[in-house]
């Protein structure tokens, strides 16, 4: 366990633990287990909560299905559990749901809750528009008391990212409870504990030491939510930080062949399989263009081959070209001669390469 900040007063700061849209949908499969991961790593670093910013479940008929079962999970975590629904599980909590007896869910925003000196807001999401959100803002905020932290969970979009719709999973071309950071301004809130944003942990400065933060998905939810899952650690008073999880994510590795010798590539896909987390899924891409002669198999043999190495820890995107038959001629020895002479960056001659090639094999065809 971590040693925790001391306090002016000698106190230990309050310690939590946030994350967002697991969508769950089965017991026992990877994002279960990712639930189960948030667990130990809030027992392991001794937290006083976990909060899940929204999009627990998938739907509102998963939250039923699993609802005896989520309550057992939830049982194991030495701490309360901070729960608000997001778009995906709007629906799951009707009025008297029972997940657990340390599981508070928030459901009202005028109705915030305490643990020690920190006063806990949630905003359930809603289909409401920018306007509508701002305007619960304040009428929240002029109910809160002075003294004590100020903590606001809630799951929408923030449209001061420029990323796009892309960031946010698999929700398509659609705003959701769009917020923006100005919003916060003023207000009393010092950390503003978001979910919907899968792709990565990902902080904001509100102003001063006041902070937005998204967790991402603690478990790859599409081929989108690429590398280490991470959750959101939080001691109250400082900067908010990231820890890593140990659970199931997608990890991206590209290879470009170039027609000349090719001697460690086979290796460097092999050291890439062997190297890669023990919970990751790799998306393999080999593209570019090779010499048989030079790599010693064709390439259906090539594809074969990686396909091999890669088994079941990941899935290749093959769309490498043998161009051995065109490497003997005067026109791509000249071009090759030309090409070295340039001080171009490698991805500049890459790219030429790739143009030069594909030129070829249109030509040929034609």
């Amino acid at each position: 366990m971590e040693t925790r900040h001391t306090q002016a007063d000698g106190t230990e700061p309050i310690r939590l633990l946030h994350s967002a849209d697991l969508h769950l949908r089965r017991v026992g499969d990877e994002r279960w287990q990712a639930l189960q991961a948030l667990i130990q790593k809030g027992n392991e670093q001794g937290v006083n909560a976990l909060f899940i910013s929204g999009d627990l479940f998938d739907s509102g008929v998963k939250a039923v299905q699993l609802r005896a079962e989520i309550r057992a999970e939830l049982e194991q975590a030495a701490f309360p559990v901070y729960i608000i629904p997001g778009n995906h599980d709007q629906q799951a909590y009707p009025e008297g749901t029972f997940l657990g007896g340390n599981v508070h869910l928030i459901q009202h925003l005028h109705r915030p809750q305490r643990l020690g000196n920190l006063w806990i807001w949630g905003f359930p999401f809603q289909d409401l528009k920018s306007q509508d959100i701002l305007h619960a803002l304040h009428q929240a905020a002029a109910q809160a008391e002075e003294g004590g932290t100020h903590l606001l969970m809630l799951h929408g979009e923030l449209l001061d990212i420029t990323g796009g719709w892309a960031e946010y999973g698999e929700e398509g071309q659609q705003s959701y409870f769009p917020i923006r950071l100005a919003y916060f301004q003023d207000l009393p809130w010092q950390y503003v504990l978001a979910g919907h944003f899968h792709t990565r942990f990902d902080v904001h400065r509100i102003e001063g030491e006041k902070y937005f933060v998204y967790p991402g998905s603690p478990v790859s939810v599409s081929r989108k939510e690429v590398g280490r899952r991470q959750a959101h650690l939080l001691e109250i008073g400082q900067p908010p930080r990231s820890v890593p999880l140990d659970t199931f994510h997608y990890e991206r590795r590209e290879f470009v062949l170039n027609p000349g010798p090719q001697a460690d590539f086979l290796e460097s896909v092999q050291a890439a399989v062997d190297q890669a987390h023990p919970q990751a899924q790799l998306l393999v891409s080999v593209r570019g263009y090779f010499d048989r002669e030079q790599i010693g198999l064709n390439e259906a043999q090539l594809k074969q081959v990686l396909e091999r190495f890669l088994g079941d820890r990941g899935e290749l995107d093959f769309q490498a070209v043998d161009v051995q038959q065109f490497l003997a001629t005067d026109l791509v020895t000249a071009f090759e001669g030309l090409l070295a002479e340039e001080e171009e960056p490698a991805e500049v001659k890459a790219l030429a390469r790739d143009l030069f090639f594909q030129a070829m094999i249109k030509a040929n065809a034609d």
